[in-house]
């Protein structure tokens, strides 16, 4: 058997030993860390940090591309948590637009609760 076959399987066996739910938990959870904390994807694909994740956590971290993808998934619940949160209060909508460290343009749109004597935290609905 080759080594690469043997890497393959080891990592196949690492996957289960975890179930589902507390790997998509566990993920979810790292996806929301990384937002939270403005930390860029391109993290995990570090050795650093997969030598850390792997001796500490005993995980190994989906790629940047995998999570991307997973962040839809998470975008939805928080926007329907905000819709409970939100009601039918009146609420602010605000636009910005700036550039990117490589000049691209970049709009985002801000919401948030406007009771007329507090500005609240808004919530990052889209970047666009």
């Amino acid at each position: 058997m080759s080594l690469f076959h043997i890497k393959n399987i080891n990592e196949y066996k690492q996957h289960l030993t975890h179930n589902d739910s507390e790997n998509f938990n566990f993920n979810t959870d790292l996806l929301k860390m990384f937002v939270s904390c403005n930390i860029p994807f391109s993290t995990v694909e570090n050795s650093n940090f997969s030598k850390f994740m792997k001796k500490y956590a005993d995980r190994t971290v989906l790629s940047r591309r995998t999570l991307h993808r997973l962040m839809e998934v998470v975008r939805k619940d928080v926007i329907s948590k905000i819709k409970e949160i939100i009601g039918y209060k009146d609420i602010f909508i605000a636009v910005d637009e700036t550039k990117n460290n490589q000049g691209l343009s970049m709009t985002t749109i801000l919401m948030g609760l406007l009771n007329g004597r507090f500005l609240g935290r808004p919530y990052l609905i889209n970047m666009i």
